[in-house]
């Protein structure tokens, strides 16, 4: 199964290592406005990966659809 966690913020995070550390997916993957966090987010979960259950981390991404659109 794949988790999908839109924003990194402190919450997404949370979210994050809460998954990885119980073993609930086999992907996870980030989304964030700021691609430079998510990929730092990334990389300290990472570390971790290892003494956890399976699970691997999909493709971080940003998405410009979550910023506000002007009118």
């Amino acid at each position: 199964m794949k988790v999908g966690i839109i924003g990194v913020g402190a919450v997404g995070t949370a979210c994050a290592k809460s998954v990885l550390l119980r073993g609930s997916c086999h992907e996870i993957i980030l989304l964030d406005v700021n691609e430079s966090r998510a990929r730092g987010v990334t990389a300290d979960l990472s570390h971790v990966e290892l003494l956890c259950p399976p699970c691997a981390f999909g493709p971080v991404a940003t998405r410009t659809w979550l910023t506000p659109v002007s009118s």
